[in-house]
């Protein structure tokens, strides 16, 4: 025993088993755990009785790891963790889950001062929903925390490894389920309009997904090539990510309907590149767009033409369903529009301002959501109302100001647009709250944004 009050020094202990179930379900899935250890960061003993303990833990295994901490003083001499951890495979398909609850009871003789973290690989991927403990727990008295995570699984069937922890003062196993895939009755959470206020998604070019506001992360991206477009599902409770490949990861409630195939990428003439997607109002089906106007429909995305036949005068660079979902609108660099299916013209910069060469390219367009015209933004942030209300751009509101970074995005937002900078900065014209963004960080990879959908609901 170590002398009264003393605090040992930080040691680590590598004895994690694996129950053998669990390995042979982790082998047939070519995922095989890689171990993990448990590091007591501050203990102290008053005799033979544990009175402090601070400890952290590591599971790795099948693409990921989860880490959980524990911090509780005067705690009793055994067990010396005192919680059940629950956690998820990775790089699986996403799917809703209800939370994990883990009570924790102090056995001491005396209070307890405490807290309790719980984190995950993928930070956004675990949080605490609840938590009674605060920060106190009395003698004989129990608290409980409640953890939620998205998981990566497949459509049903679980495992599960057993963590053995032994720090010299006796031992405890406890069970770490891993779900190499999602159970059946998992259900999806359907939210009220109060659940979702405001919130959207920024996109990297490796494919790392960053939430504000009311978005909820739900997985980046393994990509082929570099990220280019977030489109989010029409309920706000998911995401594709498409990338220069032309190939599609799908997110949350997002399902995947189709990608370029290697013939179809063999196909693209020279120069010609995957550049943006579109969605149908219903999820089950999108489209995706090349620089040449070259469309590739999925799922129940209907034909709507392609401008193979013309003669563009500057490469496509955007383009987006339109209200109704029967249509799309494509933009040219030079502010040229597009509109295919049932979507309707309302103008262009040329045809505004004929002759006339754009200090900066285009490089977004928005529909107004009556269905009667658009939004236009330049990578300076200008942007041009085609029978839709203005509401403002970067050069009204900082006038003789450059950005940092050129604009390279816009997405419809409440009653405007937000626009997004190639730093992660974010510029809202609209009703709804600003939720933040990436800019100041020194990041120059942002391709995209994302809009969550007020009153479509979340996980939980």
């Amino acid at each position: 025993a170590a002398p009264t009050g003393q605090s040992l020094a930080t040691q680590t202990y590598a004895n994690i088993d694996t129950d053998r179930n669990a390995s042979a379900q982790f082998e047939a899935d070519n995922c095989r755990p890689t171990g993990g250890s448990l590091t007591v960061e501050n203990i102290e003993f008053d005799g033979d009785e544990l009175t402090r303990l601070g400890a952290t833990f590591d599971l790795m295994g099948c693409g990921g790891s989860f880490t959980g901490s524990i911090w509780i003083n005067t705690a009793p001499p055994e067990p010396h963790v005192i919680t059940t951890v629950e956690t998820a495979s990775f790089n699986r398909r996403s799917g809703p889950a209800d939370g994990t609850r883990f009570e924790i009871v102090n056995a001491g003789g005396v209070a307890a001062p405490m807290s309790v973290e719980i984190t995950g690989w993928d930070r956004h991927a675990f949080w605490i929903s609840e938590n009674s403990c605060g920060s106190a727990l009395g003698a004989g008295e129990r608290c409980s925390v409640v953890v939620n995570y998205t998981p990566m699984g497949r459509p049903s069937g679980e495992s599960a490894t057993y963590l053995t922890i032994d720090d010299g003062h006796g031992s405890r196993t406890d069970v770490v389920r891993i779900f190499t895939s999602t159970p059946d009755s998992w259900q999806f959470g359907e939210g009220t309009p109060a659940d979702v206020e405001s919130g959207y998604w920024l996109l990297e070019a490796n494919g790392s997904v960053h939430s504000f506001g009311d978005a909820r992360h739900m997985g980046d991206a393994v990509l082929l090539g570099n990220a280019a477009a977030i489109v989010p599902t029409p309920s706000g409770r998911g995401y594709w990510v498409l990338d220069s490949a032309g190939t599609v990861s799908e997110h949350g409630d997002a399902a995947h309907f189709g990608e370029l195939t290697p013939s179809d990428r063999a196909g693209l003439l020279p120069g010609e590149e995957v550049t943006s997607m579109a969605a149908t109002p219903t999820s089950q089906g999108y489209w995706i767009f090349t620089t040449r106007g070259r469309v590739f429909r999925f799922g129940d995305a209907p034909y709507i033409g392609d401008l193979l036949d013309l003669d563009l005068q500057a490469q496509v660079i955007d383009a987006t369903t339109s209200p109704t979902g029967a249509g799309a609108y494509m933009l040219a660099e030079d502010g040229g529009v597009f509109a295919m299916g049932d979507a309707r013209f309302a103008g262009s910069v040329p045809g505004v301002l004929p002759g006339v060469a754009l200090d900066e390219p285009t490089v977004g367009i928005v529909p107004d959501p009556d269905g009667s015209g658009y939004w236009i933004v330049a990578a300076d942030g200008g942007v041009f109302a085609f029978e839709a209300p203005y509401r403002g751009s970067i050069p009204a509101v900082l006038p003789g100001v450059k950005l940092d970074r050129p604009v390279n995005g816009m997405v419809p937002y409440g009653n405007g647009y937000l626009l997004v900078a190639r730093d992660g900065g974010a510029f809202n014209f609209s009703n709804l709250d600003f939720d933040g963004s990436l800019g100041g960080q020194g990041i120059d990879s942002v391709v995209g944004i994302g809009p969550v959908v007020v009153g479509g609901g979340d996980y939980r």
